[in-house]
C-alpha cells in the first residue's frame, strides 16, 4: 500500500538570504497508512515547519512532498491534500469559527459542497468519535480547553481525512484532558485506521507512537521505534530533550544490580514490575550492600546539590480574602469563576497553582494585577495596596508582572529588542535602567541572539521565552506565570523553572500556574489546588501529593515519579512516594531496598 505521506530530500527556507540555513534540511521519510508517528525536537528545530509542509500550507524549496500520491505543489490538488491531511494546532481557538459545536464541525463539510444529509451524518459521526455528542448545541467559548481541542479534532474528522497532524495539540491541556486526547488518538489509529503525526514536547506521549523521528536544526538525526529512541538517554539530552523518569530509573536500577542496560521499557507498569523483579533477585542472591550504600551516598549528595533552598520571608505580599467573581456577559448564563477564595503569599515564596481547565486559576491571577477588580465583598491586597482602589492599579502593574497562557497575545513590536523594551519604556524607566533590564531579561531567558528578529517569525517556544523576557524586563516584585513551560522543549522548561527559583532566592515572589505536575512539584514551596473556583487544599507539595483522593477529586494527576514509586510499592517495598526527580526516586528505592535487606539479615 502506498504511504499516506512522503518526503523526498525536502529543504525549506524562510529567508532567501544565502547565509541563512534552511529551517528544514534534506528531510526524507514516509508515513505508512494507519501508523502513529511522533516527531520530537528542541524549540526551533523545524517541527512546526515540517508539519506545515505536510499539507501544503508551505511548499518545499527543494525536494518533493506527496500526500496520498499527490504532489503538494500541484495547485489542482491542494484542497484534496488538505482534506486528506487535517491539521490541529496548539491553540484550538484559532480553528473555531462557528457559534455552536455542531455548526463548527459542519463548517468543513459544508465548504466541500456536500448535501445536508451527508453533512449531518458526518457531524454526528465526529461528535460520537470525540465524545462531544452531549455538547453539540453548546457555544464553543463555553467549553474547557480539552473540549475545545476535541472540537478542533472533530472538525478535521468531519472532512474524513486519512491523516491527522497534531502540532503541540496537548500543550495547554490539564492532565486528565491530555490523557483523554491520547486515548482518542489511539482510538482513531486502531479503530478508524487513521495515520497520526504528533509533534510534542511531552516525552510520555511519544511512547504511544509506532515510530519516532528526532529532529535537530531542520534535519532528522535519528529515527526508530520508541524502545530504541528512549534507550539513548544521553543523545536525547544533547538534543535538549529528556527521557520519562520511570525509564531513567529502570535503566539505572539495571546498571546497578545487573551491571548492564536493557532496551527501554516504555510501559510504566511493566517497568515497575521489572524493577520489583530485579530487587527480589538481588535479595535472593544477597547482593553486596556495601555497593548500594556507596551508590546511595553518591546519589543523595547529587540530589542535595541540585536542590534549591531559599528562605521565604515573613512579610505578606499578597492577601486575598473571601474573593468571589462571576462572569455575567451573558445574563442568561452567568458563570461563577471564584467562590470565596482566601490565600496569603509571603515574600520570596513560589506558590504553585494547579487545577483542571476552567477551575478559576487564570481569573484569580488577573485579580492580582488589577486586570480584574474585586467584587464588592472580596478583598485583594498586593504589596499593601488595596486593588479595589482604582488609583493603585497602575502602580501595582509596575510591580506585578503577568505572563498570559498564549505568548502571541503579548508580542506586537517589529523586533524582539523593541518588544522587551516596550514595558519599561511605558513605565518611564530611565534609558540606563531600560537597557540594563532588557539585557538581563534576554540573558535569563536565552533570547539574546534573537534581539534583531521579528517575534512573529519565531517558533512557538521561542515566542514564549520572549514573552517571559518581556515580563522580566519590568523587574517586578511579583511574577505571575501562567503556563510558562507550555510549548517549551524539556531543557527550556527546566531553564525557566531554574530562573524562577533563582528570582525567588533574590527575594522575588512567584505565582506559578501550571498543568505540569512534575514542574510544580519540583519548584513550588507551596501548592494551591483549585476546583470549580474553590481552594480545595493548600500545603507543601509533599503533603499534597501524598493525600489520598485529593488530586482525583480535582481532576489532576500525580507527578510521574510519585506514580512510579506507588507502583513499585505494590511489590512490598516500603518506599515514600515524595520524590519528584528521577534521582530522588532512585535514592528512595535504594534506601527502601537496604532497609528490607537489613531486615532480612536481622531476621
Amino acid at each position: 500500500m502506498d504511504p499516506i505521506l512522503e518526503f523526498d530530500r525536502v529543504s525549506f527556507y524562510y529567508d532567501t538570504d544565502a547565509d541563512r540555513l534552511p529551517t528544514v534540511n534534506n528531510v526524507s521519510f514516509s508515513l505508512p497508512r494507519g501508523q502513529h508517528l511522533a516527531i520530537l525536537g528542541a524549540n526551533g528545530s523545524g517541527k512546526s515547519t515540517l508539519a506545515r509542509l505536510m499539507n501544503g500550507l508551505l511548499l518545499p524549496d527543494i525536494g518533493a512532498v506527496s500526500v496520498a500520491g499527490m504532489d503538494t505543489t500541484d495547485e489542482d490538488s491542494v484542497y484534496e491534500i488538505r482534506r486528506q491531511c487535517g491539521m490541529v494546532f496548539q491553540n484550538p481557538d484559532n480553528q473555531i469559527v462557528e457559534s455552536t459545536v455542531a455548526l463548527d464541525i459542519a463548517f468543513g463539510p459544508s465548504n466541500l459542497g456536500l448535501d445536508s444529509d451527508e453533512i449531518e451524518h458526518r457531524v454526528n459521526e465526529a461528535l460520537a468519535l470525540t465524545g462531544l455528542t452531549e455538547l453539540r448545541n453548546r457555544a464553543p467559548h463555553e467549553l474547557s480547553g480539552g473540549q475545545k481541542q476535541k472540537l478542533a479534532i472533530a472538525g478535521v474528522l468531519a472532512m474524513q481525512p486519512s491523516c491527522i497532524i497534531l502540532d503541540e495539540a496537548s500543550s495547554m491541556l490539564d492532565p486528565v484532558s491530555r490523557e483523554e486526547l491520547m486515548r482518542l488518538i489511539i482510538k482513531l489509529r486502531d479503530e478508524e485506521g487513521l495515520s497520526i503525526v504528533q509533534i510534542t514536547h511531552y516525552m510520555e506521549e511519544a511512547l504511544e507512537a509506532d515510530y519516532v523521528l528526532l529532529l535537530s536544526e531542520g534535519s532528522i538525526v535519528r529515527s526508530g521505534v520508541p524502545e530504541e529512541i528512549f534507550s539513548r538517554s544521553d543523545e536525547l539530552r544533547e538534543l535538549k530533550l529528556d527521557v520519562p523518569p520511570f525509564i531513567e530509573i529502570t535503566q539505572k536500577i539495571d546498571r546497578i544490580f545487573c551491571n548492564d542496560g536493557v532496551a527501554a521499557i516504555i510501559d510504566v507498569n511493566e517497568a515497575a514490575e521489572h524493577v520489583s523483579q530485579v530487587l527480589q533477585q538481588a535479595l535472593t542472591s544477597k547482593f553486596p550492600k556495601e555497593i548500594l550504600q556507596d551508590e546511595l551516598l553518591r546519589l543523595e549528595a547529587m540530589n542535595e546539590a541540585g536542590r534549591r533552598r531559599h528562605l521565604v520571608g515573613d512579610q505578606s505580599v499578597i492577601e486575598v480574602n473571601e474573593l468571589s467573581y462571576t462572569y455575567d456577559d451573558n445574563p442568561l448564563q452567568k458563570v461563577t469563576a471564584l467562590h470565596k477564595l482566601s490565600v496569603e503569599v509571603k515574600q520570596g515564596e513560589i506558590l504553585g497553582i494547579v487545577g483542571a481547565t476552567g477551575s478559576g486559576k487564570s481569573t484569580f491571577a488577573q485579580h492580582l494585577n488589577g486586570l480584574i477588580r474585586p467584587e464588592e465583598k472580596g478583598k485583594v491586597r498586593v504589596l499593601s495596596l488595596d486593588l479595589s482602589d482604582k488609583k493603585h492599579v497602575r502602580l501595582i502593574r509596575r510591580m506585578v508582572g503577568l505572563l498570559f497562557q498564549y505568548p502571541e497575545d503579548q508580542l506586537f513590536e517589529e523586533t524582539v529588542a523593541l518588544d522587551l523594551a516596550f514595558g519599561p519604556k511605558a513605565m518611564k524607566f530611565s534609558l540606563e535602567e531600560l537597557a540594563e533590564n532588557v539585557e538581563r531579561a534576554a540573558a535569563i531567558t536565552g533570547v539574546s541572539h534573537l534581539m534583531d528578529r521579528s517575534p512573529f517569525e519565531l517558533s512557538g517556544g521561542e515566542q514564549r521565552r520572549v514573552a517571559i523576557a518581556g515580563v522580566l524586563a519590568l523587574n517586578p516584585e511579583i511574577l505571575i506565570m501562567d503556563e510558562p513551560g507550555a510549548g517549551l522543549d524539556p531543557e527550556g522548561r527546566k531553564a525557566i523553572l531554574n530562573d524562577l527559583a533563582e528570582l525567588a532566592e533574590a527575594g522575588k515572589t512567584v505565582i506559578l500556574i501550571s498543568h505540569d505536575m512534575d514542574s510544580v512539584a519540583r519548584t513550588a514551596d507551596c501548592l494551591m489546588i483549585m476546583n470549580e473556583g474553590r481552594v480545595v487544599a493548600i500545603d507543601t507539595p509533599e503533603k499534597i501529593f501524598s493525600a489520598d483522593g485529593l488530586l482525583d477529586e480535582a481532576g489532576l494527576g500525580l507527578p510521574t515519579t510519585v506514580e512510579f514509586l506507588n507502583l513499585v510499592s505494590k511489590s512490598g517495598l516500603k518506599v515514600r512516594a515524595s520524590a519528584f526527580t528521577a534521582g530522588e526516586a532512585l535514592s528512595e528505592i535504594l534506601r527502601a531496598y537496604l532497609e528490607m535487606a537489613e531486615g532480612g539479615t536481622n531476621g
